[in-house]
């Protein structure tokens, strides 16, 4: 049996490679593109990531929309290194004790940042996300360690924040004009870190649903 492996970031070369015509056909049905996600590191993370990771400051994220039933697919392979910080909910009784340690709660020193900074809110900070879902994506980290406490003045602020982080995106890349913010709260919001945060992305493409591979 023949197995054949596709790099998904060379989708657009392969659909051009294809036999005459067919590359209409297949731009019919789905839409692309491949982005470069770029973040810093401070110094005190480097030799970490690069032990764990490689080299990741630059992470080439596809994108791939069904055009016909408005589905799109995220994909980026660094996501499957990511270690998952976060013990099952049967196992854990204290959460602050868990929000206490951890990244999220020295942002600053483990944390990349974004290639035009971090915005910093009264109750949340940001960081440019490690193993990026889209090529602009941020995590909107709490400053308050207890991760079961939310006020009305601190959800303002994750939202203040989230819009003055899209300004700035979008100065990066003024394509990028569609936002997308998620709240990670705990294990049924899909989060890998017990630590209170949201998660902000721009493109310059429409989202639908999105899956993330």
């Amino acid at each position: 049996m023949l197995e054949v492996t596709l790099d998904i970031t060379r989708l657009p070369g392969v659909v051009q490679e294809l036999a005459p015509g067919m590359d209409e056909l297949v731009s019919r049905i789905y839409s692309w593109y491949v982005e470069p996600g770029h973040l810093v590191f401070p110094d005190t993370m480097r030799a970490w990531v690069r032990e764990k990771y490689g080299d990741i400051e630059a992470q080439q994220i596809v994108r791939v929309t069904n055009n016909q039933t408005g589905e799109s697919t995220l994909f980026n392979s660094v996501r499957a290194r990511r270690p998952v910080l976060t013990p099952r909910a049967e196992e854990t009784r204290d959460l602050r004790a868990l929000a206490e340690g951890g990244p999220f709660a020295n942002p600053l020193e483990e944390t990349p940042a974004d290639t035009f900074g971090r915005i910093d809110g009264d109750h949340w900070i940001t960081a440019s996300n490690i193993a990026k879902y889209d090529y602009l994506h941020a995590v909107i980290i709490a400053k308050e360690k207890n991760p079961s406490i939310i006020t009305e003045p601190q959800v303002a602020d994750m939202v203040s924040v989230a819009i003055r982080w899209c300004q700035e995106a979008h100065r990066a890349d003024p394509r990028a004009v569609y936002p997308f913010l998620v709240w990670n709260f705990l294990w049924r919001a899909g989060a890998s870190i017990v630590h209170n945060h949201a998660q902000i992305l721009l493109t310059h493409q429409r989202k639908f649903q999105t899956r993330k591979g």
